[in-house]
C-alpha cells in the first residue's frame, strides 16, 4: 500500500509518499516424499518466476527437476523476487540408496548377505512372476531354471540379475 507522511517545514507543509510492497510468499507445492538415489522429480510452487536452490544434502537441480544423487536428507530452497522484495520456502527430503540384491548360489540354493530389506524371489523364466510365498534372504530350489532377487529397502527396489540353477539328481538308486 501507499503510505503518506506530512510534515511541517521552514518552508511550510510536505508530504511524501511511500509505497510498501508486500513480500511474496512462495510454497513449494511438489511432494516431499522420498525418494531414490539416481531419480528425478519436478519441482512446483505456488509462485511463477522463482529459483531453485540445494543449500544442503545430496541433491543437483538442474532447471526446475530435483536430482537425488546420494543417501541423506536434501534441502530444498526457492526464492521469489517481486517488486524488489524478495521470498522464500524450503522443503527437506529424504534420499535412499537401493538395496543390495547381489545374490549367491550354493548348490540348489540362493542367497543375499542384505538383512535390512523386504524380499521376493521371481521367476525369469516366467515373465519375472513372483515366487508364491518365497520372501526370505534365501531360497531352497527344486526345479532347474533363472531366478532373481527384488530387494525393497526404504520403497526403492531393485532386482538382481537372473542366476541359471541346475538341479541334478545325485541319488541313483541300485538294483539287488
Amino acid at each position: 500500500g501507499t503510505i503518506v507522511i506530512q510534515y511541517l517545514t521552514c518552508s511550510g507543509p510536505t508530504h511524501q509518499n511511500i509505497v510498501s510492497n508486500p513480500s511474496p510468499m512462495p510454497m513449494i507445492t511438489s511432494s516431499d516424499s522420498s525418494m531414490c538415489t539416481g531419480t528425478s522429480r519436478e519441482l512446483t510452487a505456488s509462485t511463477s518466476g522463482g529459483t531453485y536452490n540445494i543449500p544442503s544434502g545430496p541433491g543437483i537441480i538442474d532447471g526446475s527437476n530435483l536430482i537425488a544423487n546420494g543417501e541423506g536428507n536434501i534441502l530444498i530452497e526457492y526464492k521469489v523476487i517481486e517488486n524488489g522484495c524478495m521470498g522464500a520456502d524450503t522443503q527437506y527430503v529424504s534420499a535412499f540408496n537401493y538395496p543390495n540384491v547381489n545374490i549367491y548360489a550354493l548348490n540348489n540354493i540362493l542367497y543375499t548377505e542384505n538383512d535390512n530389506a523386504l524380499y521376493q524371489w521371481v521367476d525369469c523364466d516366467n515373465n519375472f512372476e513372483e515366487i508364491l510365498g518365497e520372501t526370505n534372504q534365501s531360497i531352497n530350489l527344486i526345479q532347474s531354471g533363472n531366478y532373481a532377487l527384488i530387494g525393497t529397502l526404504n520403497n526403492c527396489s531393485d532386482t538382481s540379475m537372473c542366476i541359471n540353477v541346475e538341479i541334478t539328481n545325485a541319488f541313483e538308486p541300485t538294483q539287488s
